[in-house]
């Protein structure tokens, strides 16, 4: 029985849904795992509302809404976020637009009032249109040097053609140009109004105290009249319904298919359909896989639900084609939406597919900063408590809405549309339909330790008790130190094989043991899925695990099992360098990579930590199966790595599972002391030219930093960054990001600066660049400047301590530098300490121009 007092704590930790007097809807979830809050606003605002003449309104008012309100200047309004130490960003969605502030629950009012006086108050400058607008252009060209956002635009323009979804949320130059400030208020005053935008508010917070600083500060705004529904309908079904389009030569041909599910993106139907689609397409076992090897067709592929406001949901379909027939694509996906009827293989496979979700489900709860961004797409027009629900729909979902959600997607077969990319053969278009094909068969306890075991394997075990969730971070070190000369980016295909089969697991058996663990197990970066917060670094390699903790043991002894006994064979070597080998060459184009690539050999000619972790494409070519075995044998030691582990567990049981783990594993030789990072030549310089739309610039030396300068100079590197934003991106629209940056780096410390910004703009971006340097050392920041760039920090520094994994990446940093449990805590709260005298003497001792290394991409 649930005492009264047990109850009362439920009741207020219960997520709250109501709606203001002024037509605002507000949810509540509160989540005591850190003393943060975030606020996150979705408006009803997307290219689905656009005018076909002016398509990207949206995203250019987003920018434009950062430029000032009637109560504050731009600079006013950007001083009183640092001054409370919040983060403050937005995204523009097809159908709606998301405004997220993270802040210390302190000042939970405080940047409530902020966010809403940006949203409601906003003045659109006439001096900051053409600045917005000329930066809306610098992020159109640097998407545009992604292949992928070329495949993308193609894909929209032929398969949405004749719906608001072909135009892209960017716009386009000739949009763009056609945009007027007249037309966006209009716009900004006919969609910005309390009846069209959802509140969500999730953290550390007293309900009834945060739903009264929510009418103070939202709650102020007057009703307005509720906006017209989205723009446009879906067309009539098309008889040719494939348009085959020649593809540059440099992309591989691919297959792009979509259908409309007309559908709420909260409907229960939606979340079936998604789950579904997973347990049909996702893992080398998969209906999917099986229906395209059927076919002769060896490309990557997926099949996923797009949720959006109705009727703009589709099911999207990407293939590429590799040397199998283009047109049997279609075939393929058919065959696999038809494997999600009753008794279909995909139904086989539900129960990992439900795992899978329910720990994503959890896992989103836990990252208050990400939960709104990645369920943005359900929220406006949703039934009360759906939002928060998810682990109660998940567990309600039966049969019925299996097959719901099967008839829902053969339905939608029959309106597909589809672009096929090819360098062979000509353009035009052509008829597909599904045929009907045959069924696929049925089927007292310590919060911390910290230590080493007997083979030198450092760990960190920490109980934290405000999530379900257990992370584990696993660092191996070094990592481009330990690589043979010519074979750099080993280590990164090693660990893709890691985590694709063991000698217990042969794959797919290995993927299967994980969803149906409801794990997430990351050994390397995916450069093309967003906001992962992952990292690839010259220093170490790493294995991220995050699970509910019901299941950590066992999570966890996999995780062992994939580092000691990996499945180290000749195809496991060629799919892993298959994935490579396009990052690689991408990397060889793109002029972020190549500056800093350049940037490492102008500051340390030579040294291991300029080696690319990611290879070439020849050293990649040169990786020999024995080779791989070498390196596993050097990797796979007790000396050199490294085990954090954070969540509600009992530490001392923490230990024992990784004992059982990694125990066994060889103690190694002693890593080789790690040569001393060479003095560079003051001001070296490189200009390389690789023909990019978008150009980089990179200005960078290396620092000896003693620990009592640190603090320091980490407040006089985060002030010269935001000048360099306000003076470069706000005034004057040069870059659509710039800033400073100081970082460790082997034993010394790394400073740099950095922007990319259009060819014809680099050499007035240099010049401002050195110039703002140049003022900062003729006027350091003041007390005032100070303690908002501190809280700024602060900010941002508690941000990435939100989740279990960022707790176990921490503690793991702190372990292989040689540093004690809570370093990375105390040096934050150093920055307390910092005097405007200490940091105006290291600005003229330590951030002296002219030493900076020079690197230009064209």
């Amino acid at each position: 029985m649930i005492g009264p007092v047990f109850a009362a704590l439920l009741a207020a930790a219960a997520p709250t849904d109501t709606t203001l007097d002024n037509g605002l809807r507000v949810i509540l979830i509160p989540h005591r795992a850190n003393p943060m809050i975030a606020s996150a606003v979705v408006v009803g605002a997307g290219v689905v509302h656009e005018d076909r003449r002016t398509g990207g309104s949206s995203h250019l008012l987003e920018h434009l809404l950062f430029n000032g309100t009637t109560t504050r200047t731009q600079k006013q309004f950007y001083d009183a976020v640092d001054r409370i130490g919040a983060y403050n960003n937005a995204t523009t969605r097809e159908d709606h637009t998301l405004f997220t502030l993270l802040v210390a629950s302190r000042h939970a009012e405080e940047g409530l009032g902020l966010q809403a006086d940006m949203l409601f108050r906003s003045t659109i400058p006439a001096e900051s249109f053409e600045k917005e607008r000329k930066i809306v252009l610098e992020e159109l060209a640097a998407d545009r040097r992604d292949p992928a956002y070329g495949r993308g635009e193609a894909m929209r323009a032929s398969v949405y053609a004749g719906a608001p979804l072909e135009r892209p949320v960017l716009g386009t130059e000739a949009s763009l140009a056609s945009i007027t400030r007249e037309s966006v208020l209009a716009y900004y005053r006919a969609r910005y109004v309390p009846g069209n935008m959802t509140l969500v508010v999730m953290g550390d917070f007293d309900t009834p105290a945060m739903l009264d600083a929510v009418r103070r500060t939202f709650g102020a705004a007057k009703r307005g009249r509720m906006p017209a529904g989205t723009a446009g309908r879906w067309p009539a079904r098309d008889e040719d319904n494939v348009e085959t389009a020649p593809c540059p030569p440099e992309e591989e041909e691919s297959v792009d298919a979509a259908f409309p599910v007309e559908i709420d993106p909260w409907d229960r139907t939606a979340l079936a359909i998604e789950i579904l689609l997973a347990a049909a397409g996702e893992g080398e076992d998969a209906p999917l896989a099986a229906a395209l090897s059927a076919r002769g067709i060896d490309g990557a592929a997926a099949l996923t639900l797009a949720r959006r406001i109705r009727p703009w949901s589709t099911i999207e379909f990407q293939s590429s084609v590799g040397s199998g027939s283009r047109e049997a694509s279609l075939d393929a996906m058919a065959e696999t939406i038809r494997a999600t009827r009753r008794g279909g293989a995909a139904r086989a496979r539900l129960d990992r597919a439900v795992a899978k979700a329910r720990a994503d489900a959890a896992i989103a709860r836990d990252q208050i900063h990400y939960f709104a961004l990645v369920r943005g797409d359900r929220v406006l027009g949703s039934p009360r408590g759906s939002l928060a629900g998810e682990a109660e729909l998940l567990r309600a979902l039966g049969p019925e809405d299996w097959d719901a959600a099967a008839d829902r997607l053969e339905q939608g077969l029959a309106r597909t549309r589809a672009l096929i990319r090819t360098a062979r053969g000509a353009a035009g278009r052509s008829a597909w339909r599904p045929r009907e094909l045959e069924r696929a068969p049925g089927p007292a306890e310590a919060p911390l330790r910290a230590g080493t075991l007997e083979n030198g394997l450092r760990y960190v075990v920490r109980r934290s008790d405000d999530s379900d969730v257990v992370a584990m971070h696993v660092a191996f070190a070094p990592r481009a130190g330990a690589e043979a000369p010519g074979l750099d980016g080993i280590t990164d295909l090693l660990h893709r094989v890691l985590v694709r089969g063991t000698l217990v697991h042969p794959a797919p058996a290995l993927q299967e043991s994980v969803d149906r663990l409801g794990a997430r197990v990351r050994a390397f970066d995916d450069p093309t899925v967003p906001f992962d917060d992952y990292y690839t670094t010259p220093e170490y390699s790493w294995i991220r695990l995050e699970v509910a903790s019901d299941a950590w043991r066992d999570a966890l002894a996999l995780v062992g099992e994939m580092v000691r006994f990996p499945e180290l064979t000749d195809d496991a070597l060629r799919r892993a360098r298959a994935e490579m080998l396009p990052l690689a060459e991408r990397r060889l184009g793109s002029p972020r990579e190549v500056a800093a690539a350049r940037l490492d050999a102008l500051l340390a000619p030579g040294h291991p930590l300029t080696r690319p972790p990611g290879g070439l494409p020849e050293t990649l070519r040169a990786v020999t199966l024995e080779a791989l075995r070498e390196r596993h044998r050097t990797l796979s030691t007790g000396r050199g790595t490294v085990v954090s582990l954070v969540g509600p567990i009992d530490a001392d049981e923490g230990v024992l599972a990784i004992r059982a783990a990694f125990g066994a594993m060889p103690a190694g030789e002693e890593s080789p002391a790690r040569p001393p990072v060479p003095a560079p030549a003051a001001g070296a310089s490189a200009d390389v030219d690789v023909g990019a739309p978008q150009g980089f610039l990179a200005l960078g030396m290396l620092l000896e930093v003693p620990d009592s300068e640190r603090a320091a100079l980490s407040v006089a590197v985060a002030a010269l960054s935001d000048r360099l934003t306000f003076e470069l991106r706000e005034t004057r629209g040069l870059a659509y990001s710039v800033g400073a940056s100081l970082k460790p780096w082997g034993d010394r410390s790394r400073f740099e600066i950095a922007m990319g910004t259009r060819p014809e703009n680099l050499a007035t971006a240099e010049a401002g660049m050195r110039e703002v340097l140049a003022r900062l050392h003729r006027s350091p920041p003041a007390p005032d400047e100070i303690a908002r760039v501190v809280q700024a920090l602060r900010g941002r520094a508690l941000m990435r301590r939100m989740t279990r994994i960022s707790l176990a990446y921490e503690a793991g940093m702190e372990a292989l530098r040689g540093k004690a449990p809570g370093a990375e805590r105390r040096a934050l709260d150093a920055l307390d300490g910092v005097r405007a005298e200490d940091v105006e003497s290291v600005i003229g001792r330590r951030l002296d121009g002219e030493r900076l290394a020079r690197v230009v991409v064209r």
